[in-house]
């Protein structure tokens, strides 16, 4: 099943025309390959991937450890901000929404509404705010710093920004792959584990009571989120990949933070398997 037939209210044609016009600059950014492009994609597809998975993720939204910097603190929001997924505060409420009804309604991108609505066509209708996603949204804008990363003008000048030191250092074409390229490739690898990883892969926990799966290619294409029937039975664990062979980059950075102090995660948070 592709998409569900039930009526659906009115588009939101800006974010619409922004996602089509992205993918159409994408395409152009083929055009001008070079080595040093590539290269600045693939930094920018791990950084910003990481801003999504470590810190919209597994930091602002479920809370699985705990940044010991303020300045660190910063530095994961604004790399979650640049993979244009929209501010770390509407992310978090959203992704709030779909643990509280996965697979149900009203999930945002319930897999049972079919596989293009999870992927990107919830994207482009309003979503209603539920009560309890008002109370989250005021209290996460009590944060001081994801309150002003939050806003307009900060969240389009930080792609700007980022635009045009690419342009300096490369040109139009390093624009193209760092910015244009690399945000639909990023945006796409995110969308999958809404979509892919509710329609194949492997249950290890049966009593999700959702449609989640392991998928082990999503887990490395997306630092380890490919998990998520591991991370639906297990929330708040800052550790995605519970089995020895399952990697999670996303958790060996968070690892590595927490043995030199910048981080600090409660290991009672951290299930243990049976014949691990």
């Amino acid at each position: 099943m592709l998409i569900a037939t039930s009526q659906k209210p009115p588009l939101k044609y800006s974010t619409l025309a922004i996602v089509v016009i992205f993918h159409l600059i994408a395409v152009g950014a083929l055009f001008t390959f070079s080595w040093a492009n590539f290269l600045a994609f693939f930094v920018l597809y791990v950084i910003t991937g990481l801003g999504i998975t470590l810190g919209y993720h597994r930091l602002f939204t479920h809370n699985s450890f705990v940044v010991n910097n303020s300045v660190l603190k910063v530095i994961i929001a604004i790399a979650g901000t640049l993979a244009l997924q929209g501010s770390v505060i509407d992310w978090v409420v959203d992704h709030f929404q779909h643990h509280n009804y996965s697979d149900k309604k009203p999930d945002p991108h319930s897999s049972n509404e079919g596989f293009l609505w999870s992927h990107l066509l919830w994207l482009f209708y309003p979503i209603e705010e539920n009560e309890q996603q008002t109370k989250l949204r005021a209290k996460l804008n009590q944060d001081k710093i994801l309150a002003f990363i939050d806003k307009s003008f900060v969240f389009v000048g930080m792609q700007f920004v980022l635009g045009f030191i690419l342009l300096l250092i490369g040109g139009w074409g390093m624009v193209l792959w760092g910015v244009f390229f690399r945000t639909v490739f990023v945006w796409h690898i995110t969308w999958f584990i809404n979509s892919a990883c509710h329609f194949w892969g492997q249950v290890e926990f049966d009593d999700t009571d959702d449609n989640s799966k392991n998928l082990w290619w999503m887990a490395i294409l997306a630092n380890g989120e490919g998990w998520h029937n591991n991370h639906h039975k297990y929330q708040a664990s800052p550790k995605h990949g519970l089995r020895w062979y399952q990697i999670d980059l996303t958790w060996f950075i968070i690892n590595t933070l927490s043995k030199v102090g910048l981080v600090s995660v409660n290991p009672k948070l951290i299930p243990v398997l049976k014949n691990e």
